[in-house]
């Protein structure tokens, strides 16, 4: 159940990819059933995992990558500000004749950027589930071992953050504007300790 775990969380990536575009083209029928058929799949593992101590410390563990990797897909959606400098760059002189691969890269963009809300609300739906499904199925040594563990991701995300604080202000220089990619790892930190008080709350 373990392996069934991991491949639903991180083959969660893939669907919502793929309907983020849909819902950016006002397709909301499909998207719908792939979600509560991934619901289903989700429960499966949780209902039927093994109450052994290590089975519960892996599918926590995967839960946790969880959390992280769609707190950034999501903040890296909804912040989508690095998104439109890139439009914006790629497009800045109209008057020019830009060439057919130009042109493709602006309108794949162009899509990505429609597609990029939707997929930083639902990331942020998933990456939630996945926190409520910790603080109610991990048990109280497992929450403290998590609750011990999440800090050492912070110090890794705050040491990206000066590392993106440092290019932001290098694209600064060069574009004249401030594209704030940092606040990527900084959301990721607040969502953890977020995580860390619902750990904290059912211990």
């Amino acid at each position: 159940m373990d392996y069934l775990l991991l491949v639903i969380v991180f083959g969660m990536y893939y669907v919502v990819h793929f309907t983020s575009v849909m819902y950016a083209e006002k397709m909301k029928v499909l998207p719908i059933y792939l979600y509560s058929a991934a619901f289903i799949l989700y429960l499966i593992p949780l209902f039927f995992i093994d109450k052994d101590y290590n089975s519960m410390q892996n599918s926590m563990l995967v839960l946790n990558m969880g959390v992280v990797l769609y707190a950034w897909i999501a903040i890296k959606g909804v912040w989508s500000k690095p998104l439109k400098l890139k439009i914006e760059k790629l497009t800045k002189k109209p008057k020019e004749t830009i060439s057919e691969e130009q042109y493709e890269k602006v309108e794949g963009l162009t899509i990505s950027l429609e597609a990029s809300k939707y997929k930083g609300i639902i990331s942020l739906v998933i990456s939630l589930i996945f926190m409520i499904t910790m603080a109610i199925k991990a048990t109280p040594e497992l929450r403290s071992e998590f609750m011990e563990g999440n800090p050492v991701v912070w110090v890794l995300f705050l040491l990206i953050f000066i590392i993106y604080i440092f290019i932001d202000i290098v694209l600064w220089i060069k574009r004249k504007k401030f594209a704030f990619i940092a606040i990527r790892p900084l959301f990721v930190i607040f969502w953890l300790i977020i995580l860390q008080i619902l750990l904290a709350i059912n211990k």
